[in-house]
């Protein structure tokens, strides 16, 4: 083998019988500690070694999400770790897990542990075929000198793998890439030069080029070297996000963020990484590009690639660690936020209440309660929420975090299907931690009506100043949503705004020429 054979400790020569296991190389990944058994042990045909490590000859591993790490753990006597080492370690699904909710990151992790291929990229919200160009083998020549040199084999770093990192920190020299365009190759090997080569683009790179590699590769490795406790929440982020973009002056003062012209200004940024989809899998055109910029600033969709949030915030923060700071702000302000709203509310009494908690008190169910007071079986849970009776089995799986969530999004205009597609949980969950909290839905409608007052008021207020001469019929043509609106809702100011009018005069007009007239 070129290169040498790696040290094996003594105590692993036996693990397999005739076969030998290798230690962990410093920052190796899983796949390269495969492509190294494979070789050491000697077996002609891949199906062989796969069969001893994941117990199925027709599985082989993939260098980004590997699966059957159970069967792995199981076979190796934990010499390699249990699973969640191997996946949290030695594999790049930590850098999407810190994306990702909890529930969400538990099912990756069952996914990889076990053999469940088909959901696992569902379940981070990628599609296979767009992960295999996002994701390829890479390597950095002078580590490959210095591993040889250490270790007496060149492997392949989890470091290096990770989407977005194009640059070796260590030595700034820009990573090479396997030439198979498929993220499993036929054959296990390791990095060699002769099979490497230059990503299309790279040998053109200016100084500012190489400058931007640094920097999205530190908040890339940043975020994959986050605590195991540590995830980011999507809402947070956006509104992050928003909040730079304004200050920038991509936002409207409606709040519409403008999609051209961030398109621009980000590729504008990153320059030569725009060029192809090996470095954005998200964005290889300026359409594509488009259309991911505006799904994940719009909450209705919730499933992004982590390299889409880390760029954007390489594109707003000067590091990383301002980045983590505005974040942490950003989230704890806004959970003091939610606190102050939700104790500005005041509960409505009614008289059927009481008797409801002495039902509750005496074991009644839900279904007696509606029977005894004549009211909708959910108007009752809602009560038992709001007021604390029986709270703990309509909301037993909602938690006070989510609560919490589910009221800010809520008050700012979500509906309540996609608040329960952005947590992850059912509807109805979202329905009775809303109604936990009493007086959310008049808060809200009241909140939109101040704004929608307010957009009226300044269109008709714009028409009147452009067109000073028109009068209240004209003007209700000119802006016939804004007059409606404000007619049904603001008449008051309304009439104050409008011009005087009167009764216009009909003026009987004989038409001109000899009058004919016919009889029968």
């Amino acid at each position: 083998m070129p290169g040498g054979i790696p040290y094996v400790e003594p105590f692993q020569l036996g693990l397999f019988g005739e076969s030998c296991l290798p230690r962990w190389l410093p920052g190796e990944s899983f796949h390269s500690l495969v492509c190294r058994y494979h070789h050491l042990s000697g077996h002609g045909s891949r199906r062989k070694s796969a069969m001893v490590l994941f117990g199925t000859a027709t599985w082989a591993s993939c260098h980004d999400f590997p699966l059957r790490l159970d069967e792995v753990a199981s076979r190796t006597g934990g010499v390699l770790g249990d699973s969640s080492y191997i996946i949290r370690a030695r594999t790049i699904a930590p850098l999407f897990l810190a994306f990702l909710s909890q529930a969400r990151a538990l099912d990756v992790i069952s996914a990889m542990a076990g053999h469940d291929k088909a959901s696992i990229c569902a379940k981070l919200g990628l599609l296979r075929k767009g992960v295999a160009k996002g994701h390829p083998l890479k390597a950095c020549p002078d580590c490959m000198v210095q591993d040889r040199d250490d270790f007496s084999v060149a492997y392949w770093h989890t470091s290096h793998q990770l989407p977005g990192v194009w640059i070796c920190r260590d030595h700034l020299r820009p990573l090479m890439v396997a030439e198979d365009d498929d993220p499993t190759p036929r054959q296990w090997y390791l990095p060699q030069s002769a099979r490497l080569q230059l990503p299309m683009g790279v040998q053109s790179w200016s100084s500012t080029d190489t400058t931007r590699a640094i920097h999205l590769a530190t908040f890339v490795e940043g975020a994959f070297s986050l605590p195991r406790s540590v995830s980011f929440q999507s809402c947070v982020l956006r509104e992050l996000i928003t909040a730079q973009l304004r200050g920038r002056g991509l936002i409207t003062h409606a709040g519409i963020v403008r999609l051209t012209a961030l398109t621009e200004s980000f590729r504008l940024y990153w320059g030569s990484f725009l060029q192809g989809e090996q470095f954005f899998p998200f964005g290889g055109t300026p359409q594509s590009l488009l259309r991911s910029l505006g799904k994940a600033l719009n909450r209705t969709d919730s499933s992004h690639h982590p390299l889409l949030w880390l760029s954007l915030a390489a594109f707003l923060f000067v590091d990383w660690d301002q980045f983590l700071t505005r974040y942490e702000l950003h989230r704890t302000s806004g959970r003091t936020q939610r606190k102050s709203i939700a104790s500005t509310f005041e509960v409505k009494a009614d008289p059927r209440i009481e008797k409801l908690g002495d039902l509750m008190k005496e074991g009644a169910s839900i279904a007696e309660a509606s029977r005894d007071l004549g009211v909708a079986q959910s108007v009752i849970r809602r009560w038992c929420v709001r007021h604390n009776f029986a709270k703990d089995r309509v909301l037993a799986n909602v938690d006070a975090g989510i609560q919490a969530e589910a009221l800010r999004l809520y008050l700012e205009g979500s509906p309540q299907e996609e608040i329960a597609a952005q947590l992850d949980i059912d509807v109805t969950l979202v329905r009775y931690a809303l109604d936990a909290v009493p007086g959310a839905i008049l808060h809200r409608r009241a909140s939109s009506n101040a704004s929608l007052r307010q957009r009226h008021r300044l269109s008709l207020r714009s028409s009147r100043i452009q067109h000073p001469a028109l009068g209240r019929a004209q003007l209700r043509l000119k802006c016939q949503a804004a007059y409606s609106w404000l007619l049904n809702h603001d008449r008051q100011w309304l009439e104050s705004e409008l011009p005087e009018g009167g009764k216009q005069k009909t003026i009987d007009r004989k038409p001109d020429g000899p009058q004919f007239s016919l009889s029968f």
